[in-house]
């Protein structure tokens, strides 16, 4: 029989993946010896139930679920949830501290499992400036109060995910509060004084006034000096209204500061009603010199180093600019707003993502603020349709049509497909096919004629000569295949022009983190010319402002599209790479040339970002052992 203290052991290193037995100790306030003790005597009991390598203990999660009706105080729940629900209690209240004892009781779970939540909750606030401490069975934060307002805000906002926009969490975490009635009063406001929001602003706003009326109404108030200097009369009168409406339905008072934070906020998030008068050719009058000359820049760059013409959409482009000059507005003021799409367009647009993380690049240099990955989630909004549609439209097929003139019936057919199928295919229509015609240039030859007397390298397809379904779908099937497998081609193309064997690791001793993996697998890089000395200095940057991690592999590659020559480099480790605040198996290393971003990382990472997230295709890259296999897994 095991005593409590053993049974809580259980249960802490059931939320955990491994934890140090210096880690348990402190969590179970015992000796390191005891942990040691305390293991033996449950795997005496329960055989292999607790495991170890070097990291230190984690669980067997088969046989616990083949014994866990032993230990009925082991609730199934799920972490992440437990710590939000601690962290709202800690900051939600009057005193912003918590009795261990009574949330142990509130969630059913014992007080080891609640400290132990605590001390992940302790190295989370750390990026805010904030401190846990204990006093016996007392837990409370400290640290300035926009921080914890900031902490806040990131908690809800990451709970609600890509459910944001019913309010449901907010509305839950602060049921005092009609959240409707607020966003009523809020539009009304907006719309009196010719303003608007995106729906990304406004949702941000609501939750930014939410906590504020929240932590008023517990006597936190802001404690900082804000930087005004943006700040206008009319934001000043538009925050006053909005406090004084508050004020009346919910009986709250708003000091000045707090109404002077939001007129802040509605400086930095809401746009006037003039936007449509604003065009490319008057857009240097509506930003400082500053402002316009790093738009300038920023798009300058994106030609030359990923050869994407912000330019191309002139309306896209102002409210482009417009952004940043409220992207610069809003962190200058120490304003935080969250990306719902964050992940989404992380993980599923690398490419387009990785732009963003350049252009946020070049605003750091330029002022004195850090663009947070929600910010750079927004960016990347803005330049995904240039994105996409060069990447569309560099996939087009080239497809010839031979249509024998009939009364201009061919004419009318060829315009008819040809309309049907312009977001895939360029084309040409004649009459007759020349024996002299250079067909190479083409995918794909579709004739109501036959051709058996012409010897056609490509594909041909016979249609009616009249318009039909049938054939539609015939030509639609016909273009996607061509198209899938010149993809497949490109894909190996691609990797054959950029692997070499000897750029290949494959279980390399002695490599237990990112700079150990980077030392490796640069070096051969630079000794063959095709990086210059400080690309991996130009890697870590590019890490430092977003990690390139994506399941158990990184990607990792420098802002700039500036190698001699591109390259792509494997490592492959059965044992996992610490890499920054993950763990990692397969390490993808891309060096692009100019010239060759879209063809070389864009193209590959675009592909291979769904299937990293797919577990059989996981298990077949950690068992690639050259170069080939890895090609072959692609294609």
């Amino acid at each position: 029989m095991l005593n409590k203290t053993q049974v809580d052991l259980i249960e802490l290193l059931n939320d955990q993946k491994v934890s140090s037995s210096n880690y348990l100790a402190d969590c179970l306030q015992v000796s390191k010896r005891s942990i040691i003790s305390y293991v033996k005597k449950i795997n005496e009991t329960y055989p292999t139930l607790i495991l170890s390598n070097n990291k230190g203990y984690y669980i067997n999660n088969e046989l616990l679920s083949q014994i866990i009706d032993d230990f009925p105080t082991i609730v199934s729940a799920e972490p992440s949830e437990r710590i939000s629900y601690i962290i709202l209690q800690l900051l939600t209240g009057t005193r912003d501290s918590i009795n261990i004892t009574n949330i142990g009781y509130e969630l059913y779970y014992s007080e080891t499992t609640i400290r132990s939540d605590l001390y992940k909750i302790k190295e989370m606030v750390e990026a805010y400036e904030l401190t846990i401490s204990f006093n016996y069975n007392t837990a409370t934060i400290s640290g300035p109060e926009q921080k914890k307002r900031e902490f806040l805000f990131s908690t809800l906002f990451n709970d609600a995910d890509q459910n944001v926009y019913n309010l449901e969490t907010i509305q839950a975490a602060f049921p005092g509060y009609d959240f409707n009635k607020i966003q009523t009063i809020l539009s009304e406001i907006i719309a009196k004084y010719h303003y608007t929001m995106s729906d990304y602003a406004f949702l941000n706003t609501l939750y930014h006034i939410g906590i504020a009326m929240n932590r008023i109404s517990h006597n936190h108030i802001l404690d900082r000096e804000l930087y005004l200097k943006f700040v206008r009369n009319h934001n000043f009168t538009i925050a006053r209204e909005i406090c004084a409406k508050l004020s009346k339905a919910f009986q709250i008072s708003f000091p000045e500061i707090e109404i002077m934070q939001i007129a802040l906020l509605m400086a930095a998030i809401v746009v006037n009603n003039d936007r449509s008068e604003i065009t490319i050719d008057n857009l240097k009058e509506n930003l400082w010199a500053g402002c316009y000359n790093l738009v300038i820049q920023v798009a300058d760059n994106m030609k030359h180093f990923y050869n994407i013409d912000l330019y191309d959409d002139a309306d896209n482009f102002v409210n482009f600019a417009l952004h940043i000059r409220s992207l610069i507005h809003r962190l200058t003021a120490t304003i935080s707003i969250k990306n719902p799409y964050l992940k989404d367009i992380k993980y599923r647009h690398p490419a387009i993502y990785d732009c963003a993380v350049y252009i946020a690049n070049t605003i750091q240099y330029n002022y004195p603020i850090i663009v947070s990955e929600d910010e750079i989630a927004y960016l990347a909004l803005y330049i995904g349709s240039i994105f996409e549609n060069k990447k569309s439209h560099n996939s087009k097929l080239k497809v010839l049509f031979v249509l024998p003139n009939y009364y201009n019936i061919n004419q009318d057919l060829y315009q008819f497909y040809s309309d049907q199928f312009d977001k895939y295919i360029t084309s040409n229509c004649i009459s007759h096919l020349d024996s002299e015609l250079d067909l190479e240039p083409y995918d794909l030859i579709i004739s109501t004629s036959k051709l058996n007397h012409y010897d056609l390298k490509i594909p041909f397809l016979l249609i009616s000569p009249i318009k039909s379904d049938q054939d539609r779908k015939i030509i639609y099937r016909t273009i996607d295949d061509i198209r899938k497998e010149k993809h497949k081609s490109k894909l190996k193309n691609n990797c054959i022009h950029l692997m070499k064997d000897e750029y290949f690791y494959l279980d390399p001793a002695g490599i237990p983190d990112r700079d150990a993996a980077l030392d490796l697998m640069i070096q051969p890089l630079i000794k063959d010319g095709s990086v210059s000395d400080d690309f991996k200095q130009q890697v870590l940057k590019r890490e430092q402002l977003s990690d390139t991690v994506i399941g158990i592999a990184a990607v990792p590659h420098s802002m700039n599209s500036n190698a001699a020559a591109s390259s792509l480099s494997i490592l492959i480790s059965q044992a996992p790479i610490a890499w920054g605040n993950n763990s990692v198996k397969v390490i993808l290393l891309f060096a692009s040339a100019a010239d060759e971003y879209l063809s070389t990382y864009g193209d590959i990472i675009s592909f291979l970002s769904e299937k990293l997230q797919e577990k059989a295709f996981i298990r077949k890259l950690t068992h690639c052992r050259c170069c080939q296999d890895f090609v072959d897994l692609l294609i």
